[in-house]
């Protein structure tokens, strides 16, 4: 048995890290951004805690605090893969004003306020599943106030996200058929689109539309009138 045999999310994982290395060979000029933002979406490894063992029982690696390196690379090329679908796309368009305090204060605030919600999903008793998709709905509509002059930047990463992972979790399901035995069918639907678990596809499409709103809050993006110039990223 080979090791991806063994730990199929651990091959998952790795395959993810294509976008981070197409966006760092495309976004030239913002691949400081791109790797903000795959830096900043890392830590959200940790909300597997909220995940396991009711929605899914992984085989990891390592574990620690129900996560592993796996969903550290995971969280990491999601926010790699929305900003090239969601954000790159749109480089002309929306400029950028990063400053250190700005960024960790906002991204604070807000994580710590998604993760109070996650809890209060979790302590009312709410399955995994929905549990999250309202978590990432409330904080998608909040980030929308904040944020709502990047709606387009959203629906690129609702339609772009499950795009780029729906098709990998699906190849590594034919790939390695006893990895959908690592989720917890129990809990979920029964209803799979793609060859996966509808839950999969939510998420996908809710995370994708989301994370853009919250980076674009961190990095204190703002939309431009066309022709307008480029302003370069800065840290302060």
């Amino acid at each position: 048995m080979s090791l991806f045999d063994a730990y199929p999310y651990l091959a998952l994982s790795l395959a993810m890290q294509a976008p981070l290395a197409a966006g760092l060979l495309w976004c030239r000029g913002q691949r400081r951004l791109l790797l903000l933002s795959a830096a900043l979406a890392a830590p959200f490894a940790f909300t597997s805690y909220f995940y396991v063992p009711d929605y899914w029982r992984p085989i990891r690696v390592a574990n620690f605090l129900r996560t592993g390196p796996e969903d550290l690379l995971v969280s990491g090329a999601m926010g790699a893969c929305i900003w090239v679908v969601a954000l790159w796309p749109f480089r002309r368009r929306v400029r950028y004003h990063v400053t250190a305090a700005r960024c960790v204060g906002r991204y604070a605030w807000v994580a710590a306020l998604g993760v109070a919600l996650a809890f209060t999903t979790k302590v009312l008793g709410w399955r995994a599943a929905p549990g999250s998709l309202i978590t990432i709905g409330a904080m998608a509509l909040l980030l929308a106030v904040l944020r709502g002059e990047l709606w387009r930047c959203a629906l690129a990463g609702a339609i772009g996200f499950p795009l780029c992972c729906v098709p990998l979790l699906s190849a590594s399901y034919r790939l390695w058929p006893h990895f959908a035995e690592q989720w917890n069918h129990a809990n979920l639907l029964g209803v799979s689109m793609f060859g996966v678990p509808v839950e999969e596809v939510a998420w996908a499409l809710v995370t994708g539309a989301t994370w853009p709103l919250f980076i674009g809050y961190v990095f204190d993006a703002r939309w431009t009138r066309p022709g307008a110039e480029d302003l370069p990223p800065s840290l302060a």
